[in-house]
């Protein structure tokens, strides 16, 4: 419940609950679906607030019961699916990579970096945003990153299985990631990133990949989003040919077992770097190497 409320206070405002109307409830709707969350979720958070109201007025803390927004969740609502060719090619064909561009609200380097990442990793969306730079680095002549629980530096996993490592994929350090990286050596996050009240690095970049996805790249497929990268990964390991035990321990699906059973904090390395040395992209044009060139944002959709 309390989390609900405080979605309400960060996309609506502290309202005095007396002044709360049904047009609050719809923009807080919208906001929530314009932060990439799945029809579900912004329907658990609207019917979570709503049973709150409820208990206002029926201790008299508001004169009338606000009108329900209601949320519809499909039967047959699909999942989020991965990215085509096309719409990676209009991702990384888009002003920031093929000009050098960066919005404001895209965070700098974040801009670039952060989606290729996605696409390169499999990673969620929140363990990227929250990357330190000392988390990519060399291990057996091999570059890496890993993904940890550190409470102290505000990194958080899903779960157990999520703390895993990452062979940097070559196409990466070919476009400069490792040299980005040194160059932030000494930074507390590897991208300049606001935390929010929930100790989130994502939750203003994600908001603005959203818009610039639609706004900007042109891909209007409302199945497609940030954790798009997450499933085109998956079908990268599938395409060639990883097994299922690798591809987990890639993408931080196991519960822990698998790495546990070697004896060590990570699933062991050169499986890990073979995997990762078969995954293509085919028809994917690969952008240039980083330019910047601060601009302004398109508006939110």
């Amino acid at each position: 419940m309390n989390l609900a409320v405080d979605r309400f206070y960060t996309h609506v405002g502290r309202i005095p609950v007396a002044s709360i109307t049904r047009q609050h409830l719809v923009t807080l709707k919208d906001k929530l679906f314009a932060t990439d969350l799945a029809a579900s979720s912004v329907k658990r958070y609207m019917d979570q607030f709503y049973t709150l109201l409820r208990f206002a007025y029926e201790n008299e803390a508001i004169p009338a019961l606000i009108p329900r927004v209601s949320v519809t969740v499909k039967r047959t609502e699909k999942a989020r699916i991965s990215f085509d060719v096309p719409a990676l090619n209009a991702i990384f064909s888009n002003p920031v990579y093929a000009q050098g561009e960066r919005p404001i609200r895209g965070a700098g380097e974040a801009a670039y970096w952060i989606p290729l990442l996605g696409l390169y990793t499999g990673a969620r969306v929140e363990e990227l945003c929250q990357l330190a730079p000392d988390d990519v680095y060399e291990e057996a002549g091999h570059w890496c990153v890993r993904f940890v629980y550190n409470a102290e530096r505000g990194q958080r996993v899903k779960n157990l299985g999520s703390i895993r490592r990452i062979p940097v994929h070559a196409d990466l350090i070919l476009l400069g990631f490792v040299k980005y990286v040194q160059a932030r050596e000494g930074a507390s996050r590897l991208f300049d990133l606001a935390v929010d009240r929930h100790g989130k690095a994502s939750s203003s970049w994600v908001r603005w990949f959203g818009t610039y996805l639609r706004s900007v790249c042109g891909v209007q497929n409302p199945r497609m989003t940030f954790h798009s990268f997450r499933h085109t990964f998956k079908d990268a390991c599938r395409a060639a040919g990883i097994n299922r035990e690798v591809s987990d321990a890639l993408t931080g699906h196991t519960d822990g077992s698998a790495s546990s059973g070697y004896g060590g904090d990570f699933y062991p390395l050169p499986p890990l770097v073979e995997a990762v040395g078969r995954i293509r992209i085919p028809g994917l044009t690969l952008p240039a190497p980083p330019q910047s060139l601060p601009v302004a944002d398109p508006p939110p959709l």
